[in-house]
């Protein structure tokens, strides 16, 4: 959260780390951006193989991903690459997540066994 202190006509800007932000003149300038409002989510389940299974496609306009281990067994991701058990991105049994606001590739996973879950929930404008 920014905080706003005045001094007479210098005005400076209080970021969330403490840091001093002012333009030197006296003047503040805040920059600020509206990111719009997801208005599709989708949520589904995918049975993760013993050989690379692919989870979700690419998707240009995805703007989050959620991914979580719904299974007794550990699952690992290749994050636009194929997956290898052991590498890449471990999802721990029983709950492991993976989360990203800005992945918008594609995403495998492979387990040990196979045919074990993952639920998945993208969200999209």
């Amino acid at each position: 959260m920014s905080n706003v202190v005045g001094s007479g006509i210098a005005r400076t800007l209080i970021d969330s780390d403490g840091d001093a932000v002012d333009d030197g003149a006296g003047k503040l300038n805040v920059n600020t951006t509206t990111k719009k409002l997801s208005t599709s989510t989708t949520s589904d389940k995918v049975s993760i193989g013993s050989t690379n299974t692919p989870i979700v496609d690419a998707l240009s306009t995805r703007e989050e991903l959620v991914i979580v281990n719904d299974s007794d067994e550990t699952i690992y991701l290749g994050i636009g690459s194929t997956a290898v058990v052991n590498e890449g991105i471990r999802l721990n049994a029983n709950g492991g997540s993976f989360s990203t606001d800005s992945w918008t590739g594609s995403v495998n996973g492979i387990c040990a066994s196979g045919s074990k879950n993952v639920t998945v929930t993208e969200l999209s404008p």
